[in-house]
């Protein structure tokens, strides 16, 4: 079994385990018989108290993150490495839980379910704003000199262009934090690629650093509103702390729906900007560049049509180099580009359980705020 398939398997384990328990809580209306349903109880009672659950969701978790972390990975860390990354992580994650579960509460109680959609809105916002923030703190990584990559950042903003210096992590590849002005994140082990295929890459960063990216950021916000909305008005809004766990796994049940929905229209997004780039620096350096990253990620050049149409938001290597030279080219305009990956980590503001469970980032603390990408 391949790295690749072996980490689908452990995510689809994961996934289902942490829908099955928020399913079967919900159905059991275990938020009600084990936690306060005072509505009036002091904020942060209900919010520390509200805390059992993710924490408690932690601990299930932690055999999936150790095989996710340690096992299913090219580069294997050392097992204090990886905890030490593994406890910042889950501190910082904890933090904006706990920052987002006071926003949520107090704007529940202040205006009920719109309360609760616009608080959901703003954390959703704020988060996606600070992605490249948040990757920093959760994560063992520091700033590093552009030496070997600054031939092309000159195209790209080089003052907010940042040289993060491995993370330990194969499938790190950077990304964006920010919205009308963005920042970017790039991986040092870049400097080892050919001058032509860091072009290349660079050249579908500024493509996709645009009108693909404000679609993805917009959808991924809206998805993720939408949820908290009908949540609410199906199982109140989150008051009190039994409220917040139960808005936390009816989210959690929301968040499996996009896992099965997004990835589409961000496959579609993905081959726009690969023929948007191409158009910039040919279709051999573009080429490339898609095929060292994947074989840098996950070496897997194909797979089956089933498999990628549920579980991968970026098409297959074979996918993506044969629609590269395809008469049938895609509109530039095409799709939600990263909605899937997006989509995850601003519902972390609505305490869905999802967003590190999934096969790309499980037990992957540089992944768990910026997915990888394409």
């Amino acid at each position: 079994m391949t790295l690749a398939r072996l980490r689908l398997l452990l995510g689809i384990s994961a996934v289902g385990t942490t829908v099955l328990a928020a399913t079967g809580s919900l159905l059991l209306e275990l938020p009600a018989r084990l936690l306060p349903t005072d509505t009036t109880a002091p904020v942060a009672e209900s919010v520390w108290a509200a805390l059992l659950a993710p924490a408690l969701w932690t601990v299930v978790l932690l055999p999936f993150d150790l095989l996710g972390g340690l096992v299913a990975v090219r580069h294997r860390p050392a097992l204090t490495h990886w905890f030490a990354g593994w406890i910042r992580g889950i501190g910082v994650q904890l933090l904006v839980l706990s920052l987002s579960g006071v926003v949520l509460v107090l704007a529940s109680r202040a205006f009920g379910v719109l309360g609760t959609s616009a608080a959901t809105a703003l954390g959703a916002i704020v988060v996606l704003a600070r992605l490249d923030t948040l990757t920093r703190l959760g994560a063992p990584m520091r700033a590093g000199p552009t030496s070997g990559l600054a031939w092309h950042l000159d195209a790209h903003r080089p003052d907010e262009a940042t040289v993060v210096v491995d993370p330990k992590d194969e499938a790190f590849v950077g990304g964006y934090g920010g919205l009308w002005r963005s920042r970017l994140l790039l991986p040092a082990w870049w400097r080892t690629l050919p001058e032509a295929t860091v072009a290349a890459l660079l050249a579908r960063r500024r493509v996709a650093d645009g009108a693909p990216r404000r679609r993805g950021v917009l959808a991924a916000v809206a998805w993720v509103t939408l949820g908290a909305l009908g949540t609410a008005l199906v199982l109140g809004p989150p008051t009190s702390a039994a409220g917040l766990v139960a808005f936390s796994l009816g989210m959690t049940l929301w968040g499996f729906a996009g896992l099965l929905i997004l990835p589409t229209p961000s496959r579609r997004a993905v081959l726009a900007i690969d023929r948007e780039a191409a158009r910039e620096v040919g279709h051999a350096p573009l080429a490339d560049a898609i095929t060292a990253l994947d074989r840098w990620q996950d070496d897997e050049p194909d797979r089956g049509a089933w498999i990628e149409l549920v579980f991968h938001p970026v098409p297959a290597r074979s996918t993506r180099l044969t629609a590269l030279v395809a008469q049938d080219a895609h509109d530039s305009g095409a799709g939600l580009w990263r909605v899937a990956r997006l989509a995850l980590p601003a519902g972390v503001v609505t305490w869905s359980l999802l967003g590190r469970a999934v096969h790309c980032n499980l037990g992957r603390p540089a992944l768990w705020w910026m997915l990888p990408g394409d």
